[in-house]
């Protein structure tokens, strides 16, 4: 714990600029815990923050689950390999997010049509995305399902 009255100096290297403010130190990142403060909700937040910040989804009960999440904003990619510097990417704004947007990967076609309805962004054989059209119905379903 860092009081910023009494160690002014350590709280201005670690830029803790709000009094009564709780920040939690994850590898390079500071994160600022701006929820309730209450046990529980705490708990909750430093567990989410534990988890792998990309949830791969290998399969048909994985996406089941995957839209019945409705608590938190969720972006869902898929990609070659977790060696591609796509997904290196994605990993790397999911740690940003983290825990504040839920990321979650499939590395699989086969899991994707499982269930067309989940807007997707689509890794192309030869690097880049596909061109938006390729991915269009997937959005045109998702939006009548949930907004139409």
């Amino acid at each position: 714990m860092v009081d910023a009255k009494k160690e002014a100096k350590l709280a201005k290297k670690l830029g803790f600029d709000e009094e009564g403010s709780l920040y939690i130190l994850k590898g390079d990142r500071t994160i600022e815990f701006d929820g309730e403060f209450a046990a529980d909700v705490l708990v909750e937040f430093l567990l989410d923050l534990i988890e792998d910040p990309v949830e791969i989804i290998s399969s048909k009960l994985e996406v089941q689950a995957f839209e019945r999440i409705e608590d938190y904003i969720k972006l869902i990619g898929f990609f070659k390999s977790e060696d591609s510097e796509y997904y290196k990417a994605f990993e790397e704004a999911a740690e940003h997010f983290q825990p504040y947007i839920k990321f979650f990967a499939t590395f699989d076609k086969g899991v994707l049509w499982l269930t067309p309805v989940i807007p997707t962004l689509w890794e192309a054989d030869g690097g880049g995305l596909h061109e938006p059209w390729s991915w269009r119905p997937a959005w045109a379903t998702w939006l009548q399902r949930n907004y139409l």
